[in-house]
């Protein structure tokens, strides 16, 4: 039993595909192994654990508190984008650059096939080539809803749509509104 417990403990431990809160984030699969491993590593130190034992409300009506090691989510919806590609030809018709223009709302990606969405406008990210080979923002733009039913069809693979998410995250912490706290 003991060398199944040392055989998960020392498995490479899963990479979060995100950090919410300072927590990491997994996807259900690795959650579960994250889980797993702790749960060995308990069991191989005599520590006392819990299976996911519940400590219940006074009144019993309820569950206070679950355990929980991580936090996993579907990565696919974390970062659901509908794409655009641009290509900007020079004065010979040749493609000069390429850019991708991106909408990341969930809702309006899952309104998409209905043929109408919430909103008249959404943002959209222009997503380019950085100089150090990496990817950028460009500038963010409004489009009309029409145009990201009409035009929006597809959408990045999974490691490409981390990529953008991080360049618009810096983007939005380069421009965006100033973080203030609550003092008085």
């Amino acid at each position: 039993m003991s060398n199944i417990i040392q055989e998960i403990i020392k498995a490479d431990k899963p990479t979060a595909f995100a950090t919410l809160n300072g927590k990491d984030v997994y996807s259900f699969y690795d959650a579960n192994l994250v889980n797993q491993q702790k749960i060995a590593e308990e069991k191989l130190t005599d520590r006392t654990f819990d299976l996911g034992g519940r400590d219940f409300k006074p009144s019993g009506l309820g569950v206070r508190h679950i355990r929980c090691n991580t936090v996993a989510m579907n990565p696919n919806t974390w970062f659901a984008n509908r794409v655009r590609k641009i290509e900007i030809l020079d004065e010979n018709g040749k493609v000069k650059e390429t850019q991708f223009e991106v909408v990341t709302d969930y809702r309006a990606i899952k309104e998409q096939n209905r043929g109408s969405i919430y909103c008249s406008h959404l943002p959209c990210w222009v997503i380019g080539k950085h100089t150090n080979g990496g990817v950028t923002v460009k500038e963010s733009k409004t489009i009309t809803d029409e145009d990201f039913i009409k035009n929006f069809t597809d959408e990045f693979e999974l490691e490409d749509a981390i990529k953008v998410a991080k360049a618009i995250e810096r983007f939005q912490n380069k421009y965006g509104a100033k973080k203030l706290k609550l003092e008085f």
